[in-house]
């Protein structure tokens, strides 16, 4: 959720497989509404078919590629120090020593 200085939802950020219950709550609200996932966007949206949800064709999914998040759990420790950039749709982690990235796929819900 972010919110402009006049307290106005501006984005709404899910993270997973949100229903579209909240999806749609969450399109109503914010100006921009986006979904970022760790699965397989077919089958997450797939759960959306032929439900209600607002302003469904202004709502981006995005994915990474397949094994960049086992990965990323595999390098955590108790604790842990992390770099993240993104450049050109492409996601760069330096997590404890570990250098990973993964392209950021775009998939619209309709």
């Amino acid at each position: 959720l972010v919110r402009d200085l006049t307290g106005r939802v501006t984005a709404w950020i899910e993270v997973g497989a949100p229903d579209a219950t909240r999806l749609h709550h969450g399109s109503r609200l914010a100006d921009r509404t986006t979904v970022y996932t760790y699965r397989d966007p077919a089958k997450v949206i797939a759960t959306w078919t032929g439900k209600t949800i607002h302003d469904a064709d202004a709502i981006l999914l995005h994915s990474f590629d397949t094994g960049f998040l086992d990965d990323a759990a595999a390098a955590l420790a108790r604790r842990n120090t992390m770099t993240v950039s993104v450049t050109e749709r492409q996601l760069y982690l330096e997590l404890n020593g570990t250098h990973l990235s993964t392209a950021v796929h775009d998939h619209g819900i309709r």
